[in-house]
């Protein structure tokens, strides 16, 4: 199934590309007229008859630099441009909302679902337009007949091929850590549900003496309803998850954490007992690793101790700071260690410093 895997793959990147370029118009306030005029123009590009016939025609997998340089004439095809940057970074984030969904599926033939949640959404871009109707209902059409019937073996080899179109991708996304989604390696977090898939996978195993039709094993995974142009999809996945992150960081700002008075006041003592112990050992004075420091703050110690009477000590922790003359030779002794030597360079204003900058980077 290696050599059906293309239409996948591109209307399933072309989904999360509509969904990123609508984010950005909005982000930037373009006027409404523009926007929709750059969204018609490239659904128009990417679902013309002739393209679509011959996408869906069996033929060998596209590298991903070979599929960026599609979507770069597709977005350019409309009044928008892009510079190789943020084609990079755009064609990178579509790379990676992808491969999360492909892992997050339930069963192979969920990528059917995902590819179809896709184009829901870029139906739905296209409903101000009737000239795509037809053009939609076609892809609709070429992806049920094409991949609904597939036997189960011809799905798991056709998301094996997926899967390795996007092996070695471990892009950091801020969308997806935000959503908690992604590790900060930028491996990607799989769901539950994928592993309640994959224990309960082999009741779906096909054996030679079930005497039972795959078509109907096949639908008791995924219900015909799903596959209806106006069905639910019963999953997610594929769906627009910017609206997610937004509704999100919306709950976050709405009802901001409520910080323990007694926990911040026991973060801080611990931090600055952590660096006040790192400094004593940076000095040399104290190697022992569980060596507690003793802190006065007073440099006089009668002071000290006529204040440390009138403490309750069971009812408060403290830490005392020396603050005498007493480590004053020992610490002398030991800046003497590191001489430095005084040596006057010619003083650069900032901004001269940031034209140098700019002006090496253009060479």
């Amino acid at each position: 199934m290696a050599d059906r895997a293309l239409p996948i793959i591109f209307l399933n990147l072309s989904g999360e590309m509509i969904y990123v370029i609508q984010q950005r118009l909005e982000a930037q306030n373009i006027s409404e007229d523009k926007s929709r005029k750059v969204i018609q123009d490239i659904i128009s590009t990417m679902l013309n008859d002739q393209f679509i016939k011959e996408l869906f025609e069996p033929q060998h997998m596209y590298s991903r630099s070979a599929m960026q340089s599609v979507f770069e004439k597709l977005v350019h095809s409309s009044i928008m441009r892009l510079n190789s940057n943020s084609m990079s970074k755009l064609y990178d984030l579509m790379l990676m909302v992808f491969k999360y969904q492909v892992i997050n599926c339930e069963n192979y033939e969920e990528i059917l679902l995902v590819t179809l949640n896709h184009m829901d959404a870029i139906r739905n871009c296209a409903i101000p337009y009737p000239e795509l109707k037809d053009k939609i209902e076609n892809v609709y059409s070429l992806l049920i007949s094409n991949y609904k019937d597939m036997p189960r073996e011809d799905y798991e080899c056709l998301y094996k091929c997926i899967v390795v179109f996007l092996q070695d991708l471990n892009i950091r996304v801020s969308v997806l850590m935000k959503l908690g989604l992604q590790l900060p390696n930028g491996e990607i977090i799989p769901c539950k549900n994928k592993e309640r898939w994959n224990a309960n996978s082999a009741k779906f195993t096909y054996k030679s003496n079930d005497n039972i039709p795959v078509s109907k094993i096949q639908n008791e995974i995924l219900p015909s309803n799903r596959f209806e142009i106006d069905g639910d999809r019963g999953t997610t996945l594929g769906t627009n998850i910017y609206v997610q992150s937004a509704l999100l960081m919306s709950k976050r700002t709405d009802s901001p954490p409520q910080i323990n008075a007694a926990d911040s006041i026991e973060s801080d003592n611990c931090q600055a007992l952590e660096e006040i112990t790192l400094l004593g050992r940076l000095i040399g004075k104290y190697n022992q690793p569980d060596f507690v420091p003793e802190i006065m703050l007073c440099a006089n110690e009668e002071k000290e101790e006529t204040y440390l009477g009138t403490c309750n000590k069971d009812n408060c922790s403290f830490v005392s700071i020396n603050a005498s003359q007493v480590g004053q030779a020992e610490l002398e002794q030991i800046s003497n260690e590191f001489p430095v030597t005084e040596e006057r360079k010619e003083r650069n204003d900032i901004l001269e410093l940031l034209d140098i900058a700019e002006i090496t980077s253009q060479q």
